[in-house]
């Protein structure tokens, strides 16, 4: 009889969890929408985009956050820490999620086992673009130009695609 009794108080229990648990709606407060680099580049830019679309579908806030640093380890780090309730979001983009664990040492997350892609949300593709005044106007110019000077390029930061691409371009005249 006693074993009856815990048996169905364990039951009880159980189910009374399961059904509080169940009443949980989602989202139940602000989702948190990480950008890992500086306001105004393209990440920051498509999150802004999506953030409004995002919260009438969810039918709740949706707050994007800037925390750059370290080609986009700072930002990721703290979407992998926080608690995967789905109120914390990453906007990924290729440096934190493909570059970083070859480039850096220490990184504290790995993209494969920590992060879940959910969608893609666009494709951004490289530009390479020169002051309107230059003396060359075409890729083959510009690496002929590159023989008799040097040229600076600037990218978003250290280990983004842009800084690959130009020290591709330096490492493959022959591109042109």
């Amino acid at each position: 009889m006693r074993t009856l009794v815990r048996s169905l108080v364990a039951a009880f229990l159980t189910a009374a969890i399961a059904l509080s648990a169940a009443a949980q709606t989602f989202p139940s407060r602000n989702v948190h929408l990480i950008v890992a680099y500086a306001p105004g580049g393209t990440g920051d830019i498509v999150a802004r985009l999506i953030s409004d679309r995002l919260a009438t579908v969810l039918g709740q806030s949706v707050v994007v956050e800037n925390r750059a640093g370290a080609s986009g380890a700072i930002g990721t780090q703290s979407v992998v820490s926080a608690p995967p309730d789905g109120h914390t979001l990453l906007l990924g983009q290729t440096a934190e999620v493909a570059i970083n664990q070859s480039w850096l040492t220490g990184l504290s997350y790995d993209p494969d086992r920590d992060l879940q892609p959910v969608a893609l949300a666009t494709i951004v593709p490289l530009a390479l673009v020169i002051h309107a005044a230059a003396p060359y106007a075409t890729l083959p110019e510009m690496i002929t130009a590159s023989a008799r000077k040097e040229l600076a390029f600037a990218s978003s930061g250290t280990g983004t695609p842009g800084h690959f691409a130009g020290e591709l371009l330096k490492l493959r005249p022959s591109l042109a």
